[in-house]
């Protein structure tokens, strides 16, 4: 007869290590790729936020619009991936004391915000543009 229960029990927490081990590497990659975005959310809303008094004013909002359309398609890739990471982890509870969890609800939010934002900014520099361009010619 084979006893096999310690092969049994020392594959399950193996398996345990391993999946720990699979999770901690994938909340952190995840992690940093969110931070990354909310660091560029937060600043293009602070650019995006100034108000438009000058040429230099048209020119800061022109850019951060162009940064904004620039890194559009590569943002909206990258956020549902680290959704379904959080919500991989969440599946297997593999729960990290990080916040990073509950930060990753916000993502898309946070995303479409800055995105109405760039609109009315937008809108804004449409609607004032005959004045400075008067100005200029």
């Amino acid at each position: 007869l084979l006893v096999t229960d310690p092969l049994t029990m020392a594959l399950i927490e193996e398996c345990k290590a391993w999946r720990w081990a699979y999770g901690k590497a994938l909340n952190s990659v995840a992690a940093g790729k969110m931070q990354d975005i909310f660091d560029f959310i937060e600043n293009l809303n602070k650019r995006l936020a100034r108000p438009i008094k000058d040429l230099d004013d048209i020119r800061n909002a022109m850019s951060s619009l162009f940064e904004i359309r620039d890194q559009q398609i590569p943002i909206d890739m990258t956020i549902q991936p680290i959704e379904e990471a959080y919500s991989i982890l969440n599946r297997y509870e593999l729960h990290f004391n990080d916040g990073n969890a509950e930060r990753v609800d916000t993502l898309g939010y946070q995303w479409r915000q800055l995105l109405a934002l760039a609109k009315q900014v937008n809108d804004n520099l449409l609607a004032i543009q005959p004045g400075f361009k008067g100005g200029l010619l």
